[in-house]
């Protein structure tokens, strides 16, 4: 079944703008659900799109304006979070990690050069910050955060706490590593809003890993569940219920929706649906199989709106009402996890083959 998006409005400007992004890679709804931020890989930039929706409603969507950010500071941008309502931050690949303020008073589409008003530094050994992919920040009270980094290539996930007070008036603390167990290449992150969760997206073991989120938590701790199901899980998002987790999976034309079952999550569980979000076309468009599916995807907090993004599906919006409503049958389910193991057997550099594809 094909699975449909919700429209949105746009002026041609902004479109244009949409239509010319590539390799996009984390997105995210500011808290105050004001703006809409997302990553561009290879050309290091940022776009914060300004959005309204009436009433609501998921049928009136509207981009009323948009700011490409450019900086000699934004280094292969991959991980992307708002802090608060007037900054965010960005984890680059290449670089390290950095806060920014959100330009206000934007009309159209502008360029706009800026320096970050903060750089988070690590400690050299235990919680130093080495080619930072992905970032979740969670609010512990006013004006005071507490951001996880994912270290790809060091399977390591460090803490801080910032204080912010003003733009020239930021505090950061390191808290050192605060996951390590199980992780192999962690590619995403998510914490739930009751803040009892975090998800991490394991490139390398096909898996997602979910931690419980207390004050003992440390490297030491082993994961509360193992997720399966997935070639190469990416970006990921608690619904603010916390009953389910969507799951991007950049090694398939799929996304994967897991449901926690009386009250935890379960080892070994795979998804509960899996649905197709990219097409045979545009999957195939990447010579290897990981790099194809989604990249980013977001949640309203209402749980009513789902936003996506891949290199050749850029910006993309989906009702969650429709999408949950969306049915397979034992034996179509199934053959989707054959396909998904299908997906993780390919080498990195192996050619895909058309014919392997739905």
């Amino acid at each position: 079944m094909a699975i449909k998006t919700l429209n949105y409005k746009a002026s041609s400007e902004i479109q244009d703008v949409i239509d010319s992004l590539g390799r996009t890679e984390d997105i995210k709804f500011s808290p105050d659900e004001k703006y809409l931020g997302l990553t561009e890989f290879l050309t290091d930039k940022i776009f914060i799109f300004e959005i309204s929706r009436k009433n609501g409603s998921d049928s009136e969507i509207e981009l009323l304006s948009c700011v490409q950010i450019i900086s000699q500071d934004l280094a292969a941008p991959h991980g992307f979070d708002f802090i608060g309502s007037q900054h965010f931050i960005v984890a680059n690949r290449n670089g390290g990690v950095v806060i920014f303020k959100i330009p206000t008073g934007v009309s159209g589409y502008q360029e706009i050069k800026q320096a970050p008003v903060k750089f988070v530094f690590g400690k050299v050994f235990f919680g130093r910050i080495f080619t930072p992919g992905s970032v979740a920040v969670y609010q512990i009270k006013q004006d005071h955060y507490r951001i996880l980094v994912c270290n790809n290539n060091v399977d390591t996930i460090v803490g801080f706490d910032i204080t912010i007070k003003s733009d020239v008036d930021i505090s950061v603390k390191n808290k050192g590593v605060i996951i390590k167990k199980g992780l192999n290449l962690p590619d995403g992150i998510s914490v739930s809003d009751s803040k009892k969760w975090v998800a991490v997206s394991n490139h390398n073991e096909n898996t997602v890993l979910v931690y419980p989120l207390s004050p003992l938590l440390n490297r030491f701790t082993s994961p509360a569940a193992v997720l399966t199901g997935i070639a190469y899980p990416h970006g990921l998002r608690f619904s603010h219920d916390d009953k389910h987790l969507f799951v991007a999976d950049a090694g398939s034309q799929y996304i994967h929706v897991y449901e926690r079952k009386d009250g935890n999550w379960q080892s070994g569980s795979g998804p509960t649906k899996s649905l197709k979000m990219v097409t045979k076309k545009n999957f195939l468009k990447k010579p290897t199989g990981e790099e194809g599916g989604i990249k980013g995807l977001d949640i309203t907090l209402d749980n009513k709106m789902l936003v996506t993004t891949a290199e050749y599906q850029v910006l993309k919006f989906y009702s969650i009402d429709e999408l949950m409503k969306t049915e397979t049958s034992q034996e179509e389910h199934a053959k989707i996890q054959q396909q998904v193991e299908h997906y993780k057997t390919l080498e990195k550099k192996v050619q895909l083959e058309p014919s392997s594809f739905a």
